[in-house]
């Protein structure tokens, strides 16, 4: 599931209007290392231009789905789509899309020992708002009541 918010001029962004259109869509995990890339993706391009190309983001072909994913995610979530949740309307408007997990990707690199995702060598970022994201290198852990 994840969650775009409308264009300031409040159109849906291009990714609802592709999933719209095509009901497939990947969920590639973002690390640090692709913080770059992955903003550059944020510029406002006309429909159809693919933001990958434009931005020299390397793809590879999906398993599952028609869309590409992108090669260097460390883990990449081939779906289906589900179903899509309007809320609102105009700028502050959002769309709720959830997906069926088809496939999932993962890279040897971020396993550990255990054959489970590190979260050391995933080292994932997240955005927080405006420009400002957050990185998943402080952890702690709560033990859960039995």
């Amino acid at each position: 599931m994840f969650v775009p918010v409308n264009n300031r001029d409040g159109q849906p962004k291009d990714t609802v209007r592709n999933i719209q259109q095509v009901p497939e869509f990947v969920i590639n995990v973002v690390s640090h290392a692709l913080a770059e890339p992955m903003n550059a993706t944020a510029a406002t391009l006309p429909y159809g231009e693919d933001e990958a190309e434009k931005f020299g983001i390397a793809t590879t072909p999906s398993t599952k789905v028609r869309p590409r994913r992108v090669a260097a995610a460390p883990v990449a979530f081939e779906c289906t789509l589900d179903r899509i949740v309007n809320i609102g309307e105009g700028p502050l408007a959002a769309h709720v899309i959830f997906g069926r997990i088809q496939l999932v990707h993962v890279s040897d690199a971020v396993l550990g020992p255990d054959g489970r995702i590190d979260p050391a060598k995933i080292d994932l970022i997240g955005r927080m708002s405006g420009d400002l994201y957050c990185r998943t290198t402080e952890r702690f852990t709560v033990k859960r009541p039995a």
